[in-house]
């Protein structure tokens, strides 16, 4: 029985995972160093701060790489599209009165930014942001943090993701995991997923059935 719905920002509210990579990328180029497509693979559905296996193979500090790539970063960030099909479903499952949450790598100003834009404010009891947790995903804090805070257990929740990191983070909370793939994710490996869709009907159509 599904008592709450947990959705993942980049990639699923926001087309941020094209600038995600331009941005690390461009960054990294200033350093003198060009990533390889493996490497680009690497970076969508993670933190910045998981870079740190590149900076080592690169030798290249953080706090040299960092403010730059979040520079780029923010100078796209206002531009980035909105998924207008999830934010529909989440007005519409709201509106059935499903409990509803918000996980993400990001922090919270920047999120705060989306759901403004997104007329999305009021809509999920809980919001859960980079401030509030140690480990990022595919680590499952975040996630067995937000079923924490909305006093639900794992099993009884649902996770929109994009990203097999997501859905990593998703599954080993005990998370039933839906992936709705985009242009950067389609290809990566989503086999331990409990359902792959192309649209956000489809979503409502399976939270319809099993609620």
């Amino acid at each position: 029985m599904i008592k709450a719905v947990i959705f993942d920002r980049d990639g699923v509210i926001i087309d941020i995972e094209g600038i995600d990579i331009m941005s690390a990328t461009k960054a990294f180029q200033e350093l003198g160093i060009e990533l390889t497509n493996e490497d680009k693979t690497k970076i969508v559905g993670r933190h910045p701060q998981n870079y740190f296996k590149f900076l080592e193979k690169y030798n290249i500090p953080y706090d040299k790489f960092r403010p730059r790539q979040r520079e780029l970063y923010y100078e796209e960030f206002d531009n980035a599209n909105l998924f207008a099909e999830t934010i529909g479903l989440i007005k519409r499952l709201h509106d059935m009165k499903l409990t509803l949450a918000l996980t993400t790598t990001a922090r919270r100003k920047s999120t705060n930014t989306v759901l403004k834009r997104a007329e999305l404010e009021d809509i999920f009891n809980v919001i859960v942001t980079a401030e509030d947790y140690k480990t990022k995903k595919p680590d499952p804090e975040s996630y067995i943090l937000t079923a924490k805070k909305l006093g639900v257990k794992p099993v009884d929740c649902v996770v929109v993701e994009d990203s097999e990191v997501g859905m990593r983070a998703a599954k080993s909370a005990g998370m039933t995991c839906i992936i709705i793939p985009n242009d950067f994710t389609k290809k990566q490996d989503f086999t331990a997923a409990d359902l792959v869709v192309e649209s956000a009907d489809e979503i409502m159509k399976y939270i319809e059935k099993n609620k």
